[in-house]
């Protein structure tokens, strides 16, 4: 495929709890950045990241005000890859 590189086998973040309550805890590889993230709805809709914190292992994002649902992570490597992963608001 022209313009699709392979992710490093160094670029795995984990998300949990999932499902999530109130907050959704996004764990990044030591030393690896994210040079940005997005969340969209089952619909691909845009949804505001809202309270996001920077953790020492990645981010944390708080879900108190979200609806219920499927949501989807978009995660942006700066080497210009992507990474998409499911979690469920509960």
């Amino acid at each position: 495929n022209v313009g699709v590189r392979d992710l490093p086998d160094s670029f795995t973040p984990r998300l949990w709890p999932n499902p999530a309550g109130e907050v959704l805890n996004v764990t990044l590889p030591e030393g690896i950045l994210a040079e940005w993230l997005r969340v969209t709805d089952v619909f691909g809709r845009p949804t505001p990241l809202g309270l996001m914190n920077k953790t020492d292992e990645g981010y944390s994002l708080s879900l108190a005000s979200w609806a219920p649902g499927i949501y989807y992570l978009s995660i942006a490597h700066p080497e210009g890859h992507r990474l998409y992963r499911k979690w469920v608001k509960k």
